[in-house]
């Protein structure tokens, strides 16, 4: 499974030594260097690593997506609550993985390649 999902050449990658994407990671400096505005998070468990990292982009100021196809928890009645919490206090797009829109994709299809890659 972590050959088909693993990093590509080419990818950027991190190690994540605690619950959350950002901390005690270079995460955020190769946010900023990138120039990204919008994130799509996913992973094990929505309500624990997938949570903290949220909240903590969130506090970044970042445009959340967190798939609802894209995570799961140990019970189901966790994800779901994670997922609601998400929406409610992040304001995190929780739709299914086939209807996340990236702002940037939006304007890149519209032709609009400058504002894509900002």
């Amino acid at each position: 499974m972590v050959d088909l999902i693993g990093p590509q050449p080419g990818d950027y990658h991190i190690h994540k030594p605690q619950r959350s994407a950002f901390y005690a990671t270079p995460l955020e400096v190769l946010l900023l260097t990138l120039n990204v505005s919008e994130l799509i998070i996913a992973g094990i468990t929505t309500d624990i690593c997938v949570l903290f990292s949220a909240h903590n982009a969130y506090m970044r100021d970042y445009k959340l997506h967190v798939p609802s196809d894209c995570s799961a928890a140990v019970l189901d009645n966790h994800h779901k609550h994670a997922l609601e919490f998400r929406e409610r206090v992040v304001y995190a797009e929780t739709r299914p993985s086939d209807q996340v829109r990236l702002e940037a994709a939006d304007r890149a299809s519209s032709g609009d390649f400058r504002q894509a890659a900002k």
